[in-house]
């Protein structure tokens, strides 16, 4: 976490107009976003077309907003690991259960019935 709010206090620092003035860079390219976000600009149409982030189709090009990169950098975090919630690994106390048919409720075929039924499963079909 510490790290995405560098990121964005990194990004905030810059010196920028403000998104109502005109001539303002409130909403960035494909080539911008992706430069803002740290990924190529094919990795950014990924994440749009996965529908990861959202964007602004303009003109068939699409921006993005700045609100839109963060609440996506905001949305990959991933929580620190607890050790209390890491310490219990190994084996469960008790075996787990085996799952479909118990052992012995499955008839084999003895040698003659198998030889019986690849025959018949193998053999071409007759032509009426």
């Amino acid at each position: 976490m510490k790290f995405i709010d560098a990121i964005i206090a990194e990004r905030k620092k810059k010196p920028s107009v403000s998104p109502y003035e005109k001539g303002s860079a409130h909403l960035r390219t494909e080539k911008e976003a992706a430069e803002w976000l740290g990924v190529s600009v094919f990795t950014i149409r990924r994440i749009r077309k996965r529908n990861e982030i959202g964007a602004y189709n303009i003109g068939g090009t699409f921006h993005y907003s700045i609100k839109q990169l963060e609440t996506y950098l905001e949305s990959k975090a991933t929580c620190p690991n607890l050790a209390s919630k890491s310490e219990i690994i190994g084996s469960p106390a008790t075996p787990t259960p085996l799952s479909g048919k118990p052992l012995g409720l499955t008839q084999v075929p003895d040698k003659h019935a198998a030889h019986l039924l690849a025959q018949k499963t193998f053999t071409k079909p007759k032509k009426p």
